[in-house]
């Protein structure tokens, strides 16, 4: 199997085949065993086979675009799979954009000349240098709360650009909420008038937004959506009508605002096969093409109920570099009538 890869990843897989003792031997093989422990990250790293991780990031990628032809569709790498920092290159040769979660992974990812457009990155822990790059490089950071986004905003203007952000919100704590569930909306309400909870994420949410959009040199291009609870079949089209119910309160709040990105992240939202056929089986996708379907059909007709203009949203899906988009775990005659 060939070793070169299209620029600039040849500088990278050059580094990481060194690093891996591999020499000049391909850095992608059939073998499924774990090298040594990697520069400059302290974690172990599992090589898997370029080909079939290749054919894995398509079906994925067309299956989600099946139920989202109005923007872009595309996926970046979960922590599972950025911790391997061995198939960063495959990766981002795909179009799979990385997920940085700290300053000492940026510095790496900015010494090898990856797309801005591909890099997912929190603002939180990055130093005012680091976030002027950011600005300079037009990669688009995200913010948590409002006192992150106006601190962009002196750098952006010290600088005289304009920062590019995104707005995080966790799903999980907005679904009670707003769910169209009427005993979650009842168990709402009595935790209310027991004073239980003394603020609404919701609101807290639409607040920081409309003083974000306030804020000079700072552009809002969209929203990061974090949810990491245990993923559910029956829980996936009910917490996705919730998220297209907020994004449609927030646009009508915000005077027609539209985002132009969209990101999930968490382990909700990352294809699973079924491990169980039986009964009391929580999850029961059985591949890539029925996921895609619950977490992106009903998301995408509650948002045109809600007269929310789809065209142009982009849509960036957390990826865990399964080796699999089916059940081909499963006793054959269960593959049969599942795939």
């Amino acid at each position: 199997m060939p070793n070169a890869l299209t620029s600039p990843f040849k500088k990278m897989n050059k580094q990481i085949s060194e690093n891996i003792s591999f020499g000049e031997e391909p850095l992608y093989s059939s073998a499924d065993g774990t090298t040594e422990v990697l520069h400059p990250f302290s974690t172990a790293t599992k090589v898997g086979e370029k080909n079939l991780i290749a054919e894995n990031i398509h079906r994925q990628q067309k299956a989600y675009k099946n139920f989202w032809p109005y923007g872009e569709v595309s996926l970046y790498s979960s922590s599972t799979a950025k911790n391997n920092i061995a198939l960063w290159p495959i990766l981002c040769e795909e179009g799979v954009g990385v997920h940085v979660k700290s300053a000492r992974e940026l510095r790496w990812v900015f010494t090898h000349d990856l797309p801005s457009k591909k890099i997912v990155v929190n603002a939180r822990d990055l130093s005012n240098q680091l976030i002027q790059k950011c600005i300079h490089k037009n990669i688009t950071m995200t913010v948590k709360d409002i006192h992150q986004a106006e601190r962009i905003s002196v750098l952006a203007k010290a600088l005289g650009k304009t920062a590019i952000i995104r707005l995080q919100f966790n799903l999980g704590l907005i679904r009670p909420e707003m769910s169209p569930n009427i005993s979650e909306r009842f168990s709402r309400l009595i935790s209310f008038f027991t004073k239980k909870e003394t603020n609404g994420h919701a609101n807290d949410l639409l607040k920081t937004g409309t003083q974000i959009l306030t804020l000079a040199n700072i552009k809002l291009n969209g929203f990061h959506v974090y949810c990491d609870e245990n993923q559910k079949t029956r829980c996936l089209e009910k917490y996705m009508a919730v998220l297209a119910l907020l994004i449609s309160k927030l646009s009508k709040a915000w005077h027609g605002y539209q985002p132009k990105e969209l990101i999930l992240q968490g382990r909700f939202f990352n294809f699973r096969p079924v491990t169980s056929t039986g009964f009391f089986c929580e999850c029961k996708v059985f591949n890539i093409e029925t996921f895609a379907q619950l977490l992106l059909a009903k998301f995408r007709n509650t948002l045109i109920r809600e007269k929310v203009k789809l065209q142009g949203i982009a849509l960036v899906i957390s990826y865990d570099h399964a080796k699999t988009n089916s059940v081909s775990h499963l006793k054959p005659r269960h593959q049969e009538k599942l795939s």
